[in-house]
């Protein structure tokens, strides 16, 4: 669901930008409040892992049409709301930069679409969902209902947008057709949701966010497993199912084509790894692997770096946790 240029109008990406610097500011507020240790290395794998995942495209079948895990609820499961959604916007950041998918100047509304909404906005939806269930295939259930519901709340946030940009006269038609698709496209957003956290409980049940696991100290061992662990499945995903990616155009493109909103502007910025390739080398299978799992490697570095500078020097110790979170 990444934006391209041309499809929203300059003020509409200025509005999204400001409330999107907004939005990463409380968010970076929140999670240094909560920030432990292991959340460093834990929001680099989050962060590479939905990174590679992004470029596997499924097809749905009943129209030449595809679509990619958006991945904000996930993030948020597994980091919480706040570390979640600045996750998201490591990936999208590198995915823009470097890849040219998604346009710089639509960069805010594209995390407002699938950071804020798809982790934070999410996160609620999560915790009203929680109450219907408990233990582990509870936690599971809730957290692939609330990504089905993320990629629909994303869709109707992108028609929104794209009436304030052009004019409400086609938005029945738009929201309908984006609702339609996307809803097909959340059923695999929901369920590689649930197979992930499903292998996680399986494996590092102790990776799973919440206030009790997120008190109890964690090990230098547990954190080189997640580091070791966490690497090989992302760089798994790369080398095995990105270059199965379907070629059809994802949601937003179809209905793009359909309706003829997506615009064909000039090139304005070159990305140094277009379209997830390597220049240099010829296209095809292990021109996409390289530049993926370059691209990995550097969304990896990047999470890290990003919450060490986000939490700073301050830790705290588990009983200051305790305190902070009853408080």
């Amino acid at each position: 669901m990444h934006i391209s240029d041309g499809v929203l109008s300059g003020s509409v990406s200025a509005a999204c930008g400001i409330a999107a610097v907004a939005g990463c500011s409380i968010c970076v507020r929140r999670f240094r409040q909560t920030a432990l240790p292991e959340d460093t290395p834990r929001m680099g794998l989050v962060a590479a892992f939905i990174f590679a995942a992004q470029m596997v495209n499924f097809p749905l079948g009943f129209a030449p049409v595809s679509g990619h895990l958006m991945g904000g609820t996930l993030a948020a499961a597994l980091l919480g709301p706040w570390g979640g959604g600045l996750a998201m916007a490591s990936v999208l950041i590198v995915q823009a930069v470097l890849m040219g998918d998604g346009a710089l100047t639509a960069l805010g509304a594209n995390w407002l679409n699938m950071g804020l909404i798809g982790s934070v906005g999410s996160a609620s939806i999560l915790a009203f969902l929680k109450r219907t269930g408990s233990g582990r295939m509870g936690m599971i259930t809730s957290t692939m209902l609330a990504a089905w519901f993320s990629v629909i709340v994303s869709a109707a946030a992108f028609t929104i947008e794209l009436a304030c940009s052009s004019g409400f006269g086609s938005f029945g038609k738009v929201l309908t057709w984006m609702i339609l698709v996307h809803s097909v496209i959340a059923v695999g957003e929901a369920l590689i949701t649930g197979m992930v956290l499903r292998g996680v409980v399986w494996s590092r049940p102790d990776f799973i966010y919440s206030e009790l696991q997120h008190n109890q100290p964690v090990t230098i061992r547990h954190r080189l497993g997640w580091l070791a662990g966490g690497l090989m499945i992302s760089a798994a995903v790369v080398v095995l199912l990105a270059p199965l990616a379907s070629e059809y155009p994802d949601g937003l493109e179809y209905i793009g084509q359909k309706f003829g909103f997506l615009a064909e502007p000039e090139a304005t910025y070159q990305a140094p790894l277009p379209d997830y390739t390597l220049p240099g080398m010829p296209e095809g299978r292990w021109s996409t692997v390289v530049a993926g799992l370059l691209g990995t490697a550097i969304v990896f570095i990047g999470g890290l770096f990003f919450s060490r500078s986000v939490s700073g020097s301050k830790t705290f110790s588990h009983n200051d946790m305790a305190q902070n979170q009853v408080s």
